[in-house]
């Protein structure tokens, strides 16, 4: 897809007292096409997306979709409700159906305003489709897509519930709320839910309404008949791609059928209100007039990117004010602007001295960060008077490719350079300031090579969570990247059944194979031995290894007096790898001063729980606060 057809413009727009974080979608007028259909489009579109782990995951699928529908002439805005995403709140936030349904009529005001379209089609993924229908008589919606809805909310929070018991952990600290998948739902909010019946709602009069099941789940035939009896005129059809579009984020693939099925149905639906238009003066003075993209473009040029959001600390730091504001901005740089982050900053700048923190993506999670961690603890930062920047790279969340490569790839091949280049762009912007890079996961990895090989840049300190793996070459497996890792994963396994007498039990009666303990073993102690050996290669030439020496290389940042900071599940592999292959340097640089290690039992390797995620962002504000 060019983006020569379309261009994205990030904003925040009112929602009562608050500002909630958007991106339009619109038809670009540098294609040159003045006289096809593409250009006489009488609707606008507002895309009402899922809520909590789903996301996260449709993210990548939605922004696509969203891009589709500007490309065939049909401005749209995404956007993300208070409490969710950028926009300002939290999961425990009272009142958050109220607070996503006032997002959702937030959004249409805004489109309406400064498109003077009078035809919005509200398109809704899963809760969205639920939240789109039950304001669409109230916002005399006459477009609707409801895409996989959630047509009882009861049925939702059971859904959230049975995943989060999956995750095998009870609430360490409050059994009242639901977790699923690292996001929170209050026993309020669960109630609240529990109100929503799309079978039970007040419809739209003479609406057109497209409802897409998953084809892999029974068909919701209870919905469209409740529809259909209201003298709604109703389509319905299966699409595949649904399970897809949810898997592990950096496995989702965009449900391309489903998109072309959006995007047919909503052009005859527009060609519908055209031919109505030439029938009728009256239709045309309510507002069925083609919709002029130049127009919108000129609307949107003032759009506000900053917003100033009342904060609370997350996290239970000592170094925290109880209340305090940040400034968010939202960014465009790099290459055609292809690159987009979010710039966090305390409301008082002018004094501030803190090198600025960088937070690179955790694997190919958007820039709000897996359990939207990321956000969190930019915002506490801020408090803490740090200035961060949380970018995306190419082809993740809102920055788009623009040379070769694989979207939705956490480990671009140029992500260091993509680095360099938001580094630069900061320090233009903040003349000559020092940094501080961050990643959790694959953003550990870029973390740990810009620390190596951006010379250029005053980086002051490299912060790793979580790393995977230090050293990713193309071809490896996303989830486990190396023979090495699997060894650490095994051995780790092993380890934990040593006290578990069932698994002595089926070992002895050699229902348990032997071999490959004994290769986990060997292979274990194998890695252990070649780390040792590593420390003295320099003074026996004999020795020789490959290139990636971890100690080494460790060596090489904190020579160039940048420090590293390691925070560490125990459970994770990053904490094995780093043990076996550097622990000689950690151990050393810990007792110099310039390696800080935190550990922490009860995490894994994302914080998907509310306890381990609070405890990694206190851990990191409270170094960073004692250290800068």
């Amino acid at each position: 897809m060019s983006r020569s057809n379309f261009d994205s413009i990030p904003l925040y727009f009112p929602c009562g007292q608050q500002q909630i974080c958007g991106h339009y979608h619109i038809p670009s007028q540098q294609n040159g096409q003045k006289s096809d259909q593409k250009n006489n489009r009488r609707s606008v579109v507002v895309i009402c997306g899922p809520v909590g782990y789903e996301a996260v995951h449709a993210y990548r699928s939605l922004r696509f979709l969203a891009d589709s529908l500007a490309e065939q002439g049909f401005p749209t805005l995404r956007f993300e409700y208070l409490g969710t995403g950028n926009s300002p709140g939290f999961d425990e936030d009272s009142q958050r159906l109220e607070n996503w349904q006032s997002s959702v009529v937030a959004a249409v005001n805004d489109i309406r305003e400064r498109t003077a379209a009078k035809s919005v089609c509200l398109i809704g993924l899963r809760l969205g489709a639920t939240l789109a229908l039950s304001l669409a008589a109230e916002l005399n919606i006459q477009q609707l897509i409801l895409w996989a809805p959630c047509v009882k909310g009861r049925s939702f929070s059971r859904e959230m519930k049975a995943l989060s018991l999956t995750a095998g952990r009870a609430h360490l600290d409050d059994p009242n709320v639901i977790e699923g998948a690292g996001f929170i739902f209050t026993e309020e909010t669960i109630a609240a839910l529990a109100t929503l019946d799309m079978t039970e709602m007040t419809l739209p009069a003479n609406s057109d309404i497209l409802v897409l099941d998953r084809d892999d789940m029974p068909s919701n035939d209870k919905l469209v008949e409740h529809l259909k009896q209201n003298n709604i005129r109703v389509e319905h059809q299966p699409t595949p791609g649904y399970v897809q579009m949810m898997d592990k984020v950096y496995c989702t693939k965009i449900p391309h059928q489903s998109v072309d099925t959006i995007i047919n149905w909503l052009t005859r639906a527009d060609s519908s209100l055209a031919g109505n238009a030439l029938e009728s003066t009256a239709l045309e003075s309510a507002g069925s007039k083609p919709i002029e993209a130049e127009n919108i473009l000129r609307n949107l040029q003032n759009a506000n990117n900053t917003a100033v959001f009342l904060l609370k600390p997350y996290s239970a730091s000592s170094c925290l004010p109880m209340v305090g504001e940040s400034k968010e901005t939202l960014c465009q740089f790099g290459p055609q602007q292809s690159l987009f982050g979010i710039l966090t900053e305390p409301r008082d700048t002018g004094s501030c001295e803190k090198p600025i923190v960088v937070i690179l993506n955790a694997g190919s999670a958007h820039h709000i960060g897996p359990n939207r961690l990321s956000v969190y603890l930019a915002r506490d930062l801020a408090l803490a008077n740090f200035t961060s920047f949380r970018m995306d790279f190419q082809g993740i969340g809102d920055s788009y490719l623009t040379t070769e490569g694989e979207e939705n790839n956490p480990y671009p091949a140029n992500g260091v350079d993509q680095v360099a280049i938001g580094l630069e762009y900061l320090k233009q912007r903040f003349s000559h300031r020092e940094f501080i890079i961050m990643g959790l996961c694959s953003g550990a990895h870029f973390t740990f090579h810009a620390g190596i090989n951006l010379q250029q840049f005053s980086l002051q300190e490299c912060v790793l969570i979580n790393p995977l793996v230090f050293y990713w070459k193309e071809g490896m497996p996303l989830d486990e990247p190396s023979n090495a890792l699997h060894h650490y994963r095994m051995a780790k396994g092993y380890k934990n059944a040593l006290h578990n007498t069932d698994r002595w039990k089926k070992l002895i009666t050699g229902k348990t194979p032997i071999k490959p303990i004994f290769v986990t073993v060997i292979g274990r102690s194998g890695l252990a031995i070649k780390s040792s050996l590593r420390r003295y290669s320099s003074r026996i030439p004999l020795l020789k290894f490959g290139s990636n020496d971890l100690a080494a290389d460790f060596k090489k940042i904190l020579a160039r007096e940048c420090k590293v900071s390691l925070f560490l599940a125990t459970t994770d592999p990053g904490y094995d790898i780093v043990k076996t292959e550097a622990g000689y340097v950690v151990r050393q640089g810990v007792k110099k001063g310039n390696v800080f290690l935190q550990l922490f039992e009860n995490a894994d390797h994302t914080f998907s729980f509310r306890p381990s995620r609070r405890e990694l962002i206190k851990g990191v504000v409270d170094h960073l606060v004692a250290k800068h």
